[in-house]
């Protein structure tokens, strides 16, 4: 009931003097309603009432299937993706737009076409540098997918991703993560750095999607309270409960804060893009040198980067993993590449 209230007053403060007070102003300066002739009306009457249907209709939509409201400070918690939303990515945006063109179909004036005009770029502009990365950074894989699906302002079907991009983006994080927005982040940083290599490297869509599982699982449980277990040893046990099976994902998930001789490409992998993902902090430059280097000498940064870590511990006085130890002399016994 309270979430109905909350669009009622959203539809009569925003929507009501967007689309219905400010173009009535405007346009009764220059016409009064008892001019209209019955060819306005006619004119206008399908752009009021479809473009009301349509944003009673998303209003509907965002409060059952998205728990929320239009408004910024009350968004849906889910993505709405059904109804209007499966053939157009902002059907409420196209509704108001269209009962301001009934307006000035009904009080055609120069000012209530400037008007018109004004809202439309607004609402092009709010929906591109404010509502797509809020939205992505929301719900991330889930809306990048959708959006490359569904046009942003005009009709129609859904556009069929190619098997590549499926692959690329079939995965997200489980149902089961516990992770705030910044950790989120990380991992989808993580996730489009393992991308870029697995392009560059020219890997097989199998091997691509190993690395792409197990960058969404390795931090899955990070901002999860565990009492005594590793956050990365917790994923993967979990993951192998859901019927995961992939020993290598698995490995690389458990052992990805510490490093693992026994690992295949999958771990190593995912331990060079957590490292090198562009949004930690310090050593940026560095970090992006190594990561341009991966996919010619990929060895050779692995190393590099466990001496450094290594290094580091027994600077600060600090234990070294074992694993780290045995992982460093996995690595040492090999040929670079």
């Amino acid at each position: 009931m309270l979430l109905l209230v909350k669009n009622a007053l959203f539809t009569i403060l925003v929507p009501g003097t967007v689309a219905f007070y400010l173009p009535y102003a405007i346009g009764t300066r220059v016409h009064t309603l008892s001019s209209v002739g019955p060819a306005r009306l006619l004119a206008a009457a399908p752009l009021l009432l479809t473009g009301i249907a349509i944003y009673l209709w998303c209003l509907w939509d965002f409060a059952t299937a998205g728990r929320g409201t239009p408004a910024p400070i009350d968004p849906p918690k889910e993505l709405v993706v059904r109804g209007l939303y499966r053939t157009v990515r902002n059907p409420m945006y196209v509704g108001v737009l269209l009962v301001i063109a009934g307006w000035l179909a009904l009080l055609p004036s120069r000012a209530l076409f400037a008007y018109a005009a004004v809202v439309g770029a607004f609402f092009h502009g709010f929906v591109i540098l404010v509502e797509e990365p809020m939205l992505r950074r929301r719900f991330g894989a889930a809306y990048d997918t959708y959006s490359r699906k569904v046009r942003r302002w005009w009709p129609g079907r859904p556009r069929r991703l190619s098997r590549r991009e499926r692959a690329a983006r079939e995965f997200e994080l489980p149902s089961w993560a516990r992770v705030g927005r910044r950790r989120r982040e990380h991992i989808e940083r993580v996730v489009a750095l393992l991308e870029d290599w697995a392009e560059a490297m020219d890997v097989s869509d199998r091997e691509r999607d190993r690395w792409i599982k197990a960058a969404w699982l390795h931090d899955a449980l990070r901002d999860a309270r565990l009492q005594g277990a590793a956050h990365g040893a917790a994923a993967a046990e979990r993951a192998a409960r859901d019927g995961e099976s992939d020993t290598g994902v698995l490995d690389a998930v458990r052992y990805h804060s510490s490093g693992y001789a026994g690992w295949d490409d999958v771990g190593k992998m995912l331990y060079l893009a957590d490292y090198l993902e562009a949004g930690r902090k310090g050593n940026g430059k560095e970090r992006a040198s190594l990561a341009a280097r991966v996919p010619r000498q990929r060895d050779r940064v692995l190393r590099k980067i466990v001496a450094y870590e290594i290094r580091w511990r027994v600077h600060d006085s600090r234990p070294v993993n074992p694993l780290l130890i045995e992982f460093w002399n996995s690595l040492n016994g090999g040929s670079g590449k």
